[in-house]
């Protein structure tokens, strides 16, 4: 049977534990009753085995911390719609620390209101429970393109591969690329350009491939 996992903010290290109230509520849902073995995260890396002891409290059987991930941030238009939400859900599983909405000059979407940060925040949630990850994907604030630092930039004409680098920022472009202005700018701000190797993708494939291919270089 698949691990029942939820999320636990300010979990502690062992003893009895009240469940929040989205946990009751799954709990009841999925039928669990006292015995049932389930296991608690708290979305800054910490992990628990627990047991049921009623519809609303849990003890905590075994407690560890996972180690820390190597950071990567990725910087990223947002996306309209479904787009948006695979995205999202695809960083938080392959291991994204941070994902850093930008605009852009062909950014179609230039603003991210608190309903649309919401849900973001509900789907890596929902990607941590799936993929048994113990630390939340940040979503940081929405920046303008110019204020990202030190980042490796996706540029289809670049003359090194991404592969042979290993990055902690990347930079993705809109659909249609970021502009040549924006390309300098962020090489004067202590970039280096890279391309992925094969055909030009889409945004949302390209930062997943980007991603997949510089955590798979720490």
């Amino acid at each position: 049977m698949s691990e029942r996992r939820f999320y636990f903010a300010g979990l502690p290290d062992s003893g009895a534990v009240a469940l929040s109230p989205d946990i009751v509520h799954h709990v009841a849902v999925l039928r669990l009753s006292a015995g049932a073995k389930i296991v608690l995260f708290d979305g800054a890396g910490k992990r628990a085995d627990a047991t049921l002891l009623d519809a609303t409290h849990a003890r905590i059987d075994r407690f560890e911390q996972t180690p820390p991930r190597a950071p990567l941030l990725l910087a990223v238009p947002l996306l309209k719609g479904d787009r948006q939400d695979w995205l999202v859900e695809k960083l938080c599983e392959l291991g994204v620390s941070t994902l850093q909405p930008i605009v852009t000059e062909r950014a179609v979407i230039r603003e991210l209101s608190d309903n649309k940060r919401a849900r973001m925040e509900r789907l890596v949630v929902a990607a941590c429970k799936q993929c048994g990850r113990a630390d939340l994907m940040r979503i940081a604030p929405l920046a303008d393109v110019a204020s990202v630092r030190d980042a490796t930039v996706l540029s289809p004409g670049a003359a090194v591969a991404l592969a042979e680098l290993s990055p902690s920022v990347l930079v993705v472009g809109p659909e249609g690329g970021l502009t040549d202005a924006e390309e300098v700018a962020l090489v004067a701000a202590g970039g280096t350009r890279a391309r992925l190797v094969g055909p030009i993708l889409r945004a949302e494939t390209a930062a997943i491939a980007a991603a997949a291919i510089a955590l798979a270089r720490t």
